[in-house]
């Protein structure tokens, strides 16, 4: 191995460290450590795309596993490439996003309050007038946003790519193109499902209110219908973190993962209204911020945190650090993803939420409603992402963004998200590829330790030995070591409407 790679990896548990309490406190709302105003720039050679060309030698003539964690390593350099040429941009689209201001009827408010409020605002009117205010906002200043695709595709040049979508397909190992079109055949076999619950969670916030094409729902009507505001008073906010501290406790893994989870509860000015995940040693010091509010939406955030924290904080401390911090980020997502859909299980409603049937049956269905809403879009954004990606961030794909999401989700989108929409290292497919894996993690898990596996000791110890892995076995790896077959996101879809049609 070259000198600078042995180097390079000599020094990142410790960079990686930095990076990640920076990122902890300045969301947690505490005041930075001394010294820390740029913690990425201590580790310089992660910008450099020559630091990419020796990694990417060094694979040459290396075992399977050696080979397997510098393609691990591969992917963090394009992911600081792209950070670096991008900087600029971001800082911009940073500024834009917490000082920028939105017109809404009349009133102005910040737009990161404004995006924060839309899907939760309960007066249709006034959530006509945010969204079309965020809209105008993000059309006026799309050359920032716009910069930021730009940057992608130098990096992929700076890197020898002929195009950004083939960069990513070499570091993440897998045809973003295919799980596209994987992606169009799993929202064609769900339409029907779809549409129907659509309709009932639209009747239930606005009786008015129709799906498009025949009726004029709108991008805001799905982002509220799906948070369910009626089930509200089912997903207390008081009883968010008894219920999954009574499941983690049956289940064996334990609130804290023998100490290296720390869940963060407190109330402090600056503090993100949301939970988030904060990885700062892994797996000795793994930080779960709390959120602020109740409702389905929340407690759907909260275990999808929880997947990422548990198994960041069970990680093996002993393994290189590639397996410990880098990885698929497929796999981490399908322990996300499994948790989540815990809400979606009516068993698992009645036991750790103590509801009725009726109320349980009705919760599942709007969790896999939400769920399915999601996994639908997540489609969409990969479509469009990659459109983007080939074409540059020209305008015209406002309207092919708004088209999508007519086709797809029923509802009439305002242009001015289209770029708002692309996210970096194309997010997507790998939240696609979690919804994936979670369908045979869940199947050998309800084979080996029965329906109700979450509140089985056996099945907490199988999966702590799961996460021990950390990011060692990518995602195409462990479907087939649990299946047998290849990864196949057709699945994922079947079962949400499994549970739509109970």
């Amino acid at each position: 191995m070259d000198a600078s790679v042995r180097s390079l990896r000599a020094k990142l548990d410790e960079h990686l460290t930095a990076v990640g309490e920076a990122a902890w406190r300045a969301r947690a709302g505490l005041p930075p450590r001394p010294g820390a105003e740029d913690v990425r720039a201590g580790l310089p050679e992660l910008r450099r795309p020559e630091t990419y060309l020796a990694v990417q030698a060094a694979r040459g003539g290396a075992s399977e596993k050696a080979s397997r964690r510098l393609l691990a390593l591969t992917e963090l350099v394009a992911n600081e490439v792209e950070a670096g040429l991008a900087a600029e941009a971001e800082a911009e689209v940073e500024r834009l996003t917490r000082l920028g201001v939105v017109s809404a009827d009349e009133v102005t408010l910040p737009f990161h309050e404004a995006m924060a409020q839309l899907p939760r605002e309960p007066l249709r009117q006034r959530r006509d007038a945010l969204e079309r205010g965020l809209s105008s906002f993000l059309m006026t200043h799309r050359s920032a946003w716009a910069l930021r695709v730009d940057a992608a595709a130098l990096t992929a040049e700076r890197l020898g790519f002929p195009s950004y979508v083939a960069l990513r397909d070499a570091v993440a190992g897998f045809s973003h193109e295919a799980l596209a079109s994987q992606g169009a055949g799993v929202v064609a076999a769900t339409q029907d499902a779809y549409r129907d619950l659509l309709g009932f969670a639209l009747k239930r916030l606005d009786a008015r209110l129709k799906a498009q094409p025949q009726g004029q729902a709108q991008r805001h009507d799905l982002l509220a219908a799906a948070r369910a505001p009626w089930m509200d008073a089912v997903f207390p906010r008081e009883e968010l973190v008894p219920a999954l501290q009574r499941w983690l406790s049956e289940l064996g893994l334990g609130w804290t993962a023998g100490g290296h989870l720390r869940v963060d509860t407190e109330e402090r000015p600056g503090r993100s209204a949301g939970s988030f995940v904060a990885r700062v040693r892994v797996p000795e010091e793994v930080h779960l911020v709390v959120s602020r509010r109740g409702g389905l939406d929340v407690w759907s955030a909260l275990l999808r945190d929880l997947g990422h924290a548990q198994h960041a904080a069970h990680a093996d401390p002993d393994a290189p650090v590639e397996d410990r911090w880098l990885g698929d980020a497929s796999v981490p997502e399908t322990y996300a993803t499994l948790f989540e859909l815990l809400l979606t299980d009516e068993g698992w409603l009645r036991r750790y939420l103590r509801l009725g049937h009726a109320p349980a049956r009705e919760a599942a269905r709007l969790a896999a409603f939400t769920q399915l809403t999601q996994l639908r879009r997540t489609v969409v954004q990969l479509a469009h992402s990659l459109d983007v990606h080939a074409r540059g961030p020209e305008l015209p794909l406002a309207d092919a963004w708004a088209e999508r999401m007519r086709e797809v989700l029923f509802v009439e989108a305002p242009r001015g998200f289209y770029l708002h929409e692309v996210q970096r290292a194309l997010r997507p497919a790998r939240l696609l590829r979690g919804w994936a894996l979670e369908v045979p993690l869940r199947m050998l898990l309800q084979e080996r330790f029965d329906q109700d596996w979450w509140r089985n000791p056996a099945a907490g110890a199988w999966l702590r030995s799961v996460f021990s892995r950390g990011g060692r076995d990518d995602a195409d790896v462990l479907a087939r070591e649990w299946t047998g077959r290849e990864l196949l996101l057709d699945p994922a879809g079947e079962r949400l409407v499994r549970v739509l049609a109970a």
